[in-house]
């Protein structure tokens, strides 16, 4: 007869995740036990202790940057974001001297898209 417990250590034999001992001595060790309630309990905190040992072998995924979005916007000391106007680099015979010069200069991001680009770009 398969118990639950039975299924779910051969499941954590199968993905890899037992702690201390193999996969076969633990279910000898688990069989010695003489009562229900004593064989429960071993299997649980085996089953505890491999869990811990494996949330403390795991590291904490990486706040990652948007590298498109690090390329396009820079943060400034106030903590606006700042970013360069397009349409400034080719076709420039049919734009004004007016229009390029005012492409040429940087323009502060709306307030309504800090949020995005704090998300975007959390290290700044």
């Amino acid at each position: 007869m398969l118990f639950f417990f039975d299924a779910c250590v051969m499941a954590g034999a199968a993905a890899g995740q037992m702690g201390g001992c193999g996969f076969v001595e633990e279910i000898l060790l688990w069989r010695e036990r003489e009562s229900a309630g004593s064989r429960f309990l071993f299997f649980a905190k085996t089953f505890l202790n491999d869990i811990l040992y494996i949330q403390e072998t795991t590291p904490m995924p990486k706040i990652k940057t948007n590298r498109s979005a690090a390329k396009r916007f820079k943060r400034t000391g106030t903590g606006k974001f700042v970013f360069s106007k397009s349409y400034g680099s080719h076709i420039l015979t049919s734009k004004t001297t007016k229009r390029k010069r005012s492409l040429r200069k940087s323009q502060i991001a709306d307030k309504t898209n800090e949020r995005e680009l704090k998300l975007l770009l959390p290290n700044g």
